[in-house]
């Protein structure tokens, strides 16, 4: 009995070795000033899940418990979705203490500062810069705008002024960059990742850190990996990604019925609010009617919500070819799948379906069909 008693130790050990260790303790003490809330959320950023919430009862809230991994990104929100939320921190096992102010006179974010987290307070760090930077260089644009706002600068004063913005700009990605690249190894970097990989506008750079990155695996990054299919889907040789969308009768269609089919086709993103696309819809037009009968063929995907402006636009502008869209303006399908930030954006497909240029604009889709169809 005693080695049976022995035997069932032992066991009951190395289940709790295994198992325990997978569950380490947290505590996180938040206070908040002049921060009007009544319930606050912890939400493990990297699911996008609620892990506990709290009353806040005159101006504190404290979280404690048992998290399967450490560290991890997370938020501080008074709402369960995440949204508007007092701040952002990583949870690393430490008591973290966290002090939430509303904004300074002038400023629109949280003032917040943390003890007993380096990682919050490295990743706290960043991002004050990060402000610090964006708020010079919206400062220096506004002042541009002011001072040339009833007369045109010069030659000499633009090229002044553009180089200035350029080495503004630079200073605030390269901010960011480094703030990655250093912390690399820590999620710190995950954070500042998909929090700015859209202002930092480097594809080369986003892929070099994913490149062995050993945080590649969270669910966090699927804005950045979906940024990264996006881009890599609008490079020449890249195949068509099929979709389905209603034409204005609402019979759903997939773009392979119309790209790969023997012809060029310009998948051409735009809408009926758009000015610049309105205005480049006649160069498209143009190419449409010269080389249509050669093997050329055009399908709009608009971003409109307005079924009647749509097709109203279509009309106006003798657009004379396929249409397709849900109506869900930025939240259309088209927009997710190829990563569309702006309109007008166009791809144009060989008669294979594989892109052979991006974002042709004025005479130079007309260049590259003579090319291809002469």
């Amino acid at each position: 009995m005693k080695q049976f008693n022995l035997l069932v130790s032992s066991l009951l050990t190395a289940v709790c070795l295994t198992a325990c260790a997978q569950n380490i303790n947290y505590s996180v003490d938040l206070t908040t000033n002049d921060v009007d809330i009544n319930k606050v959320y912890l939400i493990n950023e990297e699911t996008m899940t609620v892990v506990a919430e709290v009353d806040a009862n005159h101006n504190r809230a404290h979280f404690d418990g048992m998290l399967e991994e450490l560290p991890v990104v997370a938020l501080l929100s008074p709402n369960s979705d995440g949204s508007e939320p007092l701040t952002e921190i990583i949870i690393d096992g430490k008591d973290i203490n966290v002090t939430v102010s509303a904004p300074a006179s002038g400023e629109t974010q949280n003032q917040v500062t943390v003890q007993n987290s380096p990682l919050t307070q490295q990743l706290l760090d960043v991002k004050a810069q990060v402000r610090e930077k964006g708020s010079a260089l919206n400062s220096f644009v506004s002042d541009v705008r002011r001072r040339f706002a009833t007369s045109a600068p010069s030659e000499e004063e633009m090229a002044s002024l553009e180089a200035q913005y350029d080495q503004m700009n630079k200073a605030l990605k390269d901010v960011v960059k480094e703030g990655i690249t250093s912390n690399r190894d820590s999620k710190v970097s995950l954070a500042l990742l998909v929090g700015y990989f859209q202002l930092i506008e480097d594809f080369d750079f986003v892929q070099q850190t994913l490149a062995g990155y050993a945080f590649a695996d969270s669910p966090m990054l699927q804005p950045v990996n979906d940024y990264i299919a996006g881009v890599t889907s609008k490079q020449p040789g890249a195949s068509l990604i099929d979709f389905e969308l209603p034409d204005a009768a609402g019979v759903q269609h997939k773009l392979s019925e119309y790209v790969g089919q023997g012809s060029y086709v310009l998948v051409d993103f735009w809408a009926s609010w758009c000015g610049p696309c309105r205005a480049e819809m006649p160069n498209v037009v143009a190419a449409y009617q010269k080389y249509h009968d050669k093997g050329f063929d055009v399908l709009s995907l608009s971003f409109d919500s307005n079924r009647e402006a749509w097709l109203k636009a279509i009309s106006d502008l003798k657009m004379t070819w396929h249409h397709l869209s849900d109506l869900k303006g930025w939240e259309s399908l088209a927009a997710q799948k190829y990563d569309i930030r702006a309109i007008p954006s166009t791809l144009l497909f060989d008669p294979e379906g594989k892109v052979v240029a991006a974002d042709l604009r004025g005479s130079e889709l007309e260049q590259k069909l003579e090319e291809l169809l002469h």
